[in-house]
């Protein structure tokens, strides 16, 4: 979604979730860099992430030959030359170049990005959350569905929140815990995969109605141009004020749900962040993540595969 005004350009509007990723970045790097460091670097003897982070970002080195640097001191119209001229000699430049800048940016786009999976899966199957278009005979399956759904969330991380053990009962079962939950996900779009493609297919009928109606308005034009000029334009203008009145509509719940998608995305930037420290960045905690997010993937492909198989037919 874009137009000519500054806010709905997505720069401006996901240039926040990035700022906000790099500074969630920062926040885990310099609070959580034991865990961090054991989480990359196995070798107790390795030197912690944030002094690489530090080094890659803000300190810069260059290596030089004795030669080459006695020719720089000289320019610069210094006596204190180097007496051996095939030594190698390490240059540390200090500061914030643009390379770091950039990497920042990078970051923090990535993080925003890969955060906002839950978007993505929220996006695929919105038309669950408001039960449409399902049928009244299935609604009560669908609502019973999703009852047992959450209600299985619930059973696996009520006990963390009762007993205050959460480190307890989180450390010993969270494989399973997580492989529950998306194995539930995974029945529930199975059930539902039906109504989902209902509803794809009414909003695309929704969207290219205008477009076809288009050519028949300009038709009924020209048939009616000799009935009289007054009853021609009654019913063209009537046809254009309800066309724009349906693009203001969908403009107006588009404008609604982009800039609230925004600020969701800030909000899954700080479940990411949560669900990387119950995990100790352990690499699981990004294959689960990952796993969770190609979901939408046999979505998109079930209903390409649907409207291939329906078009056979009609």
């Amino acid at each position: 979604m874009g137009g000519n005004r500054f806010w709905e350009f997505y720069l401006v509007r996901y240039l926040l979730g990035t700022i906000f990723g790099i500074v969630i970045l920062f926040y885990l790097i310099i609070n959580y860099d034991a865990a961090i460091t054991k989480a990359f670097y196995p070798d107790p003897k390795c030197q912690s992430v944030k002094s690489d982070v530090y080094n890659l970002l803000f300190s810069t080195t260059y290596g030089l030959e004795g030669r080459g640097a006695n020719e720089i001191l000289k320019i610069i119209g210094s006596d204190d030359l180097i007496d051996r001229q095939n030594e190698s000699i390490e240059i540390k430049v200090t500061g914030f170049p643009i390379l770091a800048a950039i990497i920042l940016a990078v970051s923090g786009f990535l993080y925003m990005y890969f955060s906002s999976m839950l978007i993505l899966i929220l996006h695929g199957i919105r038309s669950l959350v408001f039960f449409y278009p399902i049928k009244p005979t299935w609604k009560y399956f669908a609502h019973c569905l999703l009852a047992i759904f959450f209600m299985l969330v619930i059973w696996i991380f009520s006990p963390m929140i009762i007993d205050n053990q959460y480190e307890k009962h989180w450390g010993t079962g969270k494989h399973l815990i997580s492989l529950t939950v998306l194995s539930g996900f995974f029945v529930l779009l199975m059930f539902t995969f039906s109504f989902i493609q209902q509803f794809y297919e009414q909003l695309s009928a929704s969207r290219t109605k205008d477009n076809q109606e288009a050519p028949r308005k300009y038709h009924s034009f020209r048939m009616r141009v000799n009935r009289g000029e007054m009853y021609v334009q009654k019913r063209n203008f009537s046809k254009e004020n309800k066309q724009s009145q349906s693009e203001d509509y969908v403009e107006s719940y588009k404008h609604l749900r982009e800039h609230g998608n925004a600020f969701g995305i800030i909000v899954c930037e700080i479940l990411f962040a949560f669900w990387l420290i119950s995990w100790d960045f352990e690499f699981w905690a990004i294959l689960y993540w990952c796993l969770f997010g190609f979901m939408a993937w046999f979505l998109g492909s079930y209903l390409e595969i649907k409207k291939v198989d329906n078009d056979r037919f009609t």
